[in-house]
């Protein structure tokens, strides 16, 4: 697993604004820890913006996985980008994930060696309660309180 700094985050994120779908799935991939399959699968129905939750369900088990709270910055990313969506359309992502596109990025970034699912590492660490983790993103990332996510605003 390969972790990036900050800058790199940001440059990933800058380098992904051309492309919404797959920079929304980044933003969704950082602040949930959701696999790529898990993020693809989501619904509109699935969002409840008014909380700043989602549920979500295993895309290979279709088993819900529960409610899951989503940091307040990028709830209002996601927010923004389902307003663009067709009204008839019911799941957030109605194209599959671009491996074209991420490779086209990472090789920008020269990030060729990192995955998407790494990622998740960093959502993980966000909501960790254990000490070293919690020091590193202190260190990495300022911290919302907002329920234990770390902040991504400064990010975005």
């Amino acid at each position: 697993m390969i972790s990036l700094s900050t800058t790199q985050i940001r440059k990933l994120l800058s380098a992904s604004k051309p492309y919404p779908r797959l920079r929304m799935r980044i933003l969704l991939a950082l602040g949930t820890g959701l696999r790529r399959g898990d993020i693809g699968s989501w619904r509109v129905s699935d969002l409840d913006f008014e909380k700043s939750y989602v549920t979500t369900r295993s895309a290979k088990t279709r088993k819900s996985m529960g409610s899951r709270p989503l940091p307040i910055p990028i709830m209002a990313e996601l927010r923004r980008y389902v307003s663009g969506l067709n009204s008839k359309q019911d799941k957030i992502f109605s194209r599959p994930f671009s491996q074209y596109r991420w490779t086209q990025i990472r090789e920008q970034l020269r990030l060729s060696d990192f995955k998407f699912h790494d990622l998740r590492k960093y959502a993980e660490l966000g909501i960790s309660a254990r000490p070293l983790a919690l020091s590193f993103v202190r260190t990495a990332f300022p911290l919302l309180s907002y329920k234990g996510c770390w902040s991504i605003h400064l990010l975005i």
